[in-house]
């Protein structure tokens, strides 16, 4: 038997499946599993995105676009965001 490298359960699976069947009625149906999925199962959600890391970062480049964002201005926020406050306390 192989190991999975994915590091997903029998029951990760199992949610993978139920949600492929989603697909088919709709991108919204597919997206609400998703969404219903992260909150009631975080674990299950965090396996079924660290899977797929190239996909997870196409959808937060197509999410912050959607935004109005670009990966610059992402990358400009998390610099300014780890440079030490001019200000002093």
């Amino acid at each position: 038997m192989t190991e999975d490298p994915s590091l997903l359960t029998d029951a990760d699976w199992a949610v993978i499946n139920a949600i492929l069947k989603e697909q088919g009625r709709s991108q919204k149906a597919l997206e609400h599993a998703f969404m219903k999925l992260a909150v009631e199962n975080p674990e299950c959600y965090s396996r079924l995105l660290a899977a797929n890391p190239a996909k997870v970062r196409e959808a937060l480049r197509n999410a912050n676009a959607e935004l109005g964002f670009e990966d610059d201005d992402i990358r400009e926020m998390i610099r300014d965001n780890e440079s030490p406050s001019k200000e002093s306390h």
